[in-house]
């Protein structure tokens, strides 16, 4: 369940992760229901200098997919994690200004990106999950294209702060489970990193 799907961005694509057969039919489309997803606007990127440059993204972009969360500048979700088949699965609770306010119900996880500002991007993900986490995270950016980023452990009602100096136009979360300690570092679910860019690059760039 718990799988690095993958996701046609602009410019790029994120390839899966070895999936069992049963996982590699037809899934449901997950913006059937119109809440479950959004259309990613212009990109607003400031640079170091504090210069602007808007890109057209263009792209419609679900929150939660096939056990990852997927997020674009500005975004802030509520997942909830819960436990099928022995892994820990997110569904999606609330996104926006729901998301940022309020507490969280045990199990519930906020996880909210940045805008990029002076060429920095912010990811601050606050666990109410009762065990410390870890997770996978892949960053897109316009930069680098996809890659592997380190992330550091979630504990229980912290609220941990992790910041780029790239200009990361997307982010996708998965895999979480509990952790043994604390670290920051690069989350190896199996096999080498196969993470690939297509070549080109987001409308406008």
């Amino acid at each position: 369940m718990n799988r690095l799907l993958a996701v046609l961005l602009p410019g790029v694509l994120l390839l899966p992760l070895p999936a069992p057969l049963a996982a590699q039919e037809t899934e449901p489309d997950p913006c059937a229901i119109a809440v479950n997803c959004r259309v990613v606007g212009p990109l607003r990127v400031e640079d170091p200098h504090g210069q602007v440059q808007t890109i057209e993204m263009g792209m419609t972009l679900p929150f939660v997919v096939e056990g990852n969360v997927l997020l674009a500048p500005g975004d802030a979700v509520v997942v909830l994690l819960a436990e099928e088949g022995g892994e820990l699965v997110p569904t999606l609770a609330r996104t926006g200004a729901a998301a940022r306010e309020g507490s969280l119900a045990t199990g519930e996880m906020r996880i909210e990106l940045s805008q990029i500002e002076r060429g920095n991007v912010t990811l601050v993900v606050t666990s109410a999950y009762p065990e410390a986490l870890e997770y996978g995270a892949v960053k897109v950016s316009l930069a680098t294209g996809p890659e592997r980023t380190s992330v550091c452990t979630l504990m229980p009602g912290v609220a941990v702060f992790e910041v780029w100096q790239e200009p990361i136009y997307q982010m996708a979360l998965w895999g979480w489970r509990p952790a043994e300690g604390y670290a920051c570092s690069v989350i190896d679910f199996g096999g080498p990193d196969q993470l690939q860019q297509t070549g080109g690059e987001p409308e406008g760039a």
